[in-house]
């Protein structure tokens, strides 16, 4: 009767121990390089939800000219939205610009994220992982292991 308690208990304890394992955090990254751009995606998922994106761009031979209007581009899509923030820097010696572009989906409004075609191209209560995977797939990026 003991031993079948100490099972029991262990089966108990193995099951959620499993089901707590299952339900954390995993990290996806995707990396993009070509003649003008390197870009670096990670993706944070719990199950199929992604809860953030996180995405530093460096735009190699970058006008200096062009710099305010790229600030201005950035703050009127993404300076009034819930949950995203971004950084725009620039390396005059190197004509660099880099752009990091975090955005928490467990704040963000998804509803204002579709109205403007952020990260998703349809209407829906959470953005999958197939979702993010099929944007970042036609805008040139890879998956890296």
């Amino acid at each position: 009767m003991k031993n079948l308690r100490k099972l029991c208990l262990g089966i108990v304890l193995l099951t959620l121990f499993t089901l707590t394992a299952c339900l954390g955090t995993k990290n996806y990254n995707y990396k993009m390089n070509n003649d003008v751009t390197d870009g670096n995606v990670v993706v944070t998922v719990k199950g199929d939800k992604v809860i953030n994106y996180s995405t530093n761009i460096e735009i190699k031979s970058y006008a200096k000219s062009n710099l305010e209007t790229l600030k201005y581009l950035y703050n009127m899509y993404y300076g009034s939205l819930k949950g995203v923030k971004y950084t725009i820097d620039y390396n005059e010696s190197k004509q660099l610009a880099k752009i990091k572009l975090d955005i928490d989906l467990t704040k963000a409004d998804i509803k204002e994220l579709y109205k403007k075609r952020i990260l998703i191209d349809k209407e829906v209560k959470y953005i999958s992982l197939k979702d993010i995977e099929k944007i970042l797939s036609t805008q040139g990026y890879k998956r890296v292991k």
